[in-house]
Order: structure tokens, then sequence, then C-alpha cells
């Protein structure tokens, strides 16, 4: 069915047209802030794995073979990049404010005789701008990650560059 501006559109609406939707947004909103509030905490994690592969990585960069210029500098390069790495992860883990929640002494202070739905209105932009705050810091902590996962991938070439040279010129 198509449907253009010219043509009328019969819906039956319900008998009882003050009913709203609140509950469904609501449900709704809730699952997409947990959603995002799951995958910063899944950021997290990985950059906390990230910093801990990058202490491993140095610690086995420092002992790699110097014997000759080139092996010099892509030991540097290796110990540059995975201290690179560390720090862009480490940056990662910074806060940042994400919105403005109704505490439940305030929801309980303010709205105790309010109707349900006026407080779960009240909640649903508290998450509104909550999301927002989200989303901006889970694209904060993606770019991190994943620059500092570039570091680590790089350094990784440099350390078996480096190997490879020393068995072939060492």
């Amino acid at each position: 069915m198509n449907l253009d501006s010219s043509e009328e559109v019969n819906i039956d609406w319900p008998e009882d047209r003050n009913k709203t939707n609140t509950e469904l947004i609501y449900n709704y909103t809730e699952k997409i802030f947990d959603s995002i509030r799951i995958n910063v905490a899944s950021l997290n994690t990985r950059l906390g794995v990230t910093i801990g592969f990058s202490g491993l990585m140095l610690r086995f960069s420092l002992d790699l073979p110097d014997s000759f210029p080139t092996s010099q500098v892509l030991k540097i390069l290796s110990c540059l990049l995975v201290c690179s790495a560390s720090v862009l992860a480490l940056t990662g883990f910074l806060t940042k404010p994400t919105g403005e929640y109704a505490s439940a002494k305030q929801l309980l202070d303010e709205n105790y005789y309010r109707p349900e739905e006026m407080i779960r209105l009240q909640i649903i932009r508290g998450w509104n701008t909550g999301i927002q705050g989200l989303m901006n810091l889970q694209q904060q902590k993606n770019l991190y990650l994943n620059y500092a996962v570039k570091a680590l991938a790089t350094a990784s070439l440099c350390f078996g560059l480096n190997i490879v040279l020393d068995s072939i010129y060492g």
C-alpha cells in the first residue's frame, strides 16, 4: 500500500484517547540505556586488557636484540608504540559526565503523589540526556581503543621484523 499525502488514512483510535504510550517508551528507553551502559563497561574491560597486554609487550620489547642500527631503531620504535598504546588506553578511562538523573530521594520527595505516568516521563527525560552522554563516552572509548590496538599492531610488526632481521643478519 503506497501512501501519499493526498490519501486519507483511516485509523481505529482507541476509545480512550487520553491513553498514552509512556510505559512503552519507558521500557524502550530503559533497554537502550542498559545496552549502551553494558557496551561502555565492555569497552572498559577491553581497555584494561589492552593496558595489560601493553605492559607485557613492553617487557618483551625491552629484551629485543639491538646489535645493529636497524634493530636499535625497531626496538625503540616498538617500545614507543607500546607506550603510546598504554597512554591511549589509559586516556580511554578518563571520566566524563553522562547526564543528569533524578535521584530516588528526589523522586520520592517531589513526586510521591504525582501520577505514575508523570514520574515515568521525568525518568525518561533523564535517561534521554544520559543516553546522549553515554553514546558520546562510548564513541570516545571506541576511538581510544582503536588507536591503541593500531599502535600495538604496529609495535608487533616492528617486534617481529626485529627478530627476523636479527635471525638473518645477527
